[in-house]
Formats: structure tokens, sequence, C-alpha cells
């Protein structure tokens, strides 16, 4: 079940004095394939046709997310966020990204990296509302676009300490010490005090 490649050339590598075959690979589902090259001529013992299967095989692969870092933002933005992708760091195929969005608001400066052994691209989060978004980037690899997207990013608000408003009382400190003051603050009942 082999699909065919269409107009392939051959042309002998300068460098090397090999003979090179070169041709536009088809589409494919993602997935792992041989590479059979048939080949005739009459410079060919007998000149009878023979195929040639490679040693290694042509992989197929359909980008996706696989995690993000950091893992929550913040909803100031303004923050480096690295998307790492499935696609291996040492694949050579030619990959650009057109667009990052979180929420359907742009990550500006998206930039092609690498992490873990993986390609990656960093991006500035832009400002959102605390909640929960998803993060879509539009990923070319081999001149095929795709849309992947990681679901349940979560965006929350900056803490912001307490700040005092009161002491109480606020004169008449005994400078021996020993007295009972009562600080308050702003703070709402349900923050945890340290």
């Amino acid at each position: 079940d082999y699909t065919v490649c269409p107009n392939p050339t051959i042309a002998v590598n300068a460098n090397t004095g090999i003979y090179e075959v070169s041709c536009t690979i088809p589409a494919k589902s993602a997935g792992s394939y041989s590479v059979v090259v048939e080949y005739s001529g009459a410079g060919l013992q007998d000149n009878t046709a023979r195929s040639y299967t490679a040693s290694s095989q042509l992989t197929y692969i359909t980008p996706t997310i696989s995690s993000i870092s950091p893992a929550t933002l913040s909803s100031t933005g303004g923050e480096t966020l690295t998307i790492i992708t499935n696609i291996p760091s040492t694949a050579t195929d030619p990959i650009t990204v057109s667009s990052i969005t979180l929420g359907g608001t742009a990550c500006t400066s998206p930039t092609l990296t690498t992490s873990g052994g993986f390609k990656a691209i960093t991006c500035t989060t832009p400002a959102k509302s605390a909640g929960t978004y998803d993060l879509t980037a539009n990923i070319t690899l081999n001149g095929v676009s795709t849309a992947v997207t990681k679901t349940g990013v979560q965006v929350i608000a900056p803490y912001t300490p307490p700040s005092i408003t009161d002491v109480q009382p606020n004169t008449y400190i005994d400078p021996n010490g020993g007295e009972i003051i009562t600080i308050i603050t702003d703070a709402t009942a349900n923050v945890s005090k340290s």
C-alpha cells in the first residue's frame, strides 16, 4: 500500500559523487512508513528494474501541544510562555508559527526554540481576566497548517498582600511593653494568616 511521490529527480551530489533522488512527499496520516525507490536504466547489469528499501523510515507527525510552562498564567499578562510540542528537536523539516492565541487574544512575539528534546514556541502572554481558556497555536509543518489547542489553561489574578489600615490603641502605648494592640488590615476573612 504505497503512495507515489510525484516528480522524482535524480542528481549527483557534487561533494560526495553519489546519486541522490528527490521528490515531493505526499500527504499521509501520522505514522512511520518505509521508503522504497524503484529504479532502472541501461547502466544496470542486465538492464533489469530493481527496488531499494531505505533502512530508516519516514515519520509523519501531526503537531500537538505536549505541555506549557508556566502551567498557570497571570491575568496581568507580559509573561514569557513556553509551548512544548511533540515535534523532535532534531527534525529538519520547515516549521513556522503564524499565530498563538489565549482565549482568542493574541500572544505576541512567537519564536521557535527547543526544550527537552522537542521543538517549542515562546511568546508573550496577553492580559486576561482570571478564568480558564483555550490556548491555540497555528503551526505549519512541511507546508501543512494545523491549529493545535491545549484546553483548560488557567489564568489567575496576582496576589496582592493586605495593607494595614489601623492600629488600636495608637496612642499612650506603655514603653515598658505588655499592652495588647490590634492591627487592622483590609484583608478579607478567608485570607490565611502567618
